[in-house]
């Protein structure tokens, strides 16, 4: 967006942030006059020569807008009863001292795993995690020994140890 002071007719560019920031009132950097911007705010620069900008000229009614993109909750009134009957009443219906839970954080859940690692040993179920593990280790070590055959095959003790076990 573009904008023009009216006293020395500088021309400057601004983004929409710094214009809604100061409400529209900024000041001239060349000549210090504070004027607002809005008044002949332009999109676009008009093809040169040009003196002026056009001032922006509301026709009509102010635009509506109809497409939200946020819209805050209203805050919860709370109306207050007065009277000492209303009291009385307010005794028995106050339910502020009750808390909800929801059935899923009752402790359910955590009951249900209780009794399912009560109805199966610990060592059942590691077993096959283990062998996996030391099967996918022993796995990386060959592709480390084949990426790195040519110094494992230079080296003298690693060399002749390697050299002795493809023999056999």
């Amino acid at each position: 967006m573009y904008t023009q002071c009216p006293d020395c007719l500088t021309v400057f560019s601004l983004d929409a942030d710094a214009l809604a920031t100061a409400s529209g009132l900024v000041q001239c950097g060349h000549c210090d006059q504070a004027f607002d911007a809005l008044a002949c705010l332009a999109s676009q620069l008009p093809p040169e020569p040009f003196t002026r900008l056009t001032a922006a000229v509301v026709r009509g009614p102010a635009p509506r807008l109809e497409l939200a993109v946020y819209r805050p909750r209203p805050e919860p009134t709370t109306v207050a009863v007065l009277g000492s009957e209303a009291e009385g009443d307010s005794a028995t219906d106050d339910f502020s001292h009750l808390v909800f839970t929801p059935r899923f954080a009752r402790g359910q859940r955590k009951q249900k795993r209780r009794e399912r690692a009560a109805r199966t040993p610990s060592g059942e179920r590691r077993w096959p995690w283990v062998t996996v593990c030391l099967l996918l280790t022993i796995l990386l070590g060959a592709q480390v020994a084949w990426a790195q055959r040519d110094p494992l095959l230079a080296d003298p003790v690693t060399g002749r140890w390697l050299r002795e076990a493809c023999a056999t």
